[in-house]
């Protein structure tokens, strides 16, 4: 079967992964925070962190306020055992969640920026 997607991008389904789709949508619409996300979250499925780490990036400067982000980001860095830098995106994360009034995000990144202080 296949697939036309925004901008006229055909494609086959049986034999593109979900994250050829999405670099794909991409192509359209690069400026895209959602499908960016959802780039980065499918590079950490397959483990590839820094690439992970480089699409939540793009993400908050597409959207600063894209909370999610910064805890993904956050986590990534901890995947790669560079745990100065999840300390210092979660601390950006907890200021803009709270600054958004997303206070469970900046609980969740809170209590993650204790736990790596320790």
């Amino acid at each position: 079967m296949w697939h036309v997607a925004a901008g006229g991008t055909i494609w086959g389904d049986d034999v593109v992964s979900r994250l050829e789709k999405l670099k794909r949508m991409l192509e359209v619409d690069s400026d895209d925070a959602f499908l960016n996300f959802g780039l980065g979250m499918e590079y950490v499925k397959e483990g590839r962190h820094a690439e992970a780490l480089a699409q939540f990036k793009r993400v908050q400067e597409i959207d600063p306020d894209y909370v999610s982000a910064y805890f993904q980001q956050g986590n990534a860095c901890v995947a790669m055992e560079d745990i100065e830098g999840a300390i210092e995106v979660l601390g950006q994360g907890v200021a803009v969640a709270k600054r958004v009034g997303d206070k469970h995000a900046a609980t969740q990144m809170s209590e993650l920026l204790a736990v790596l202080k320790k």
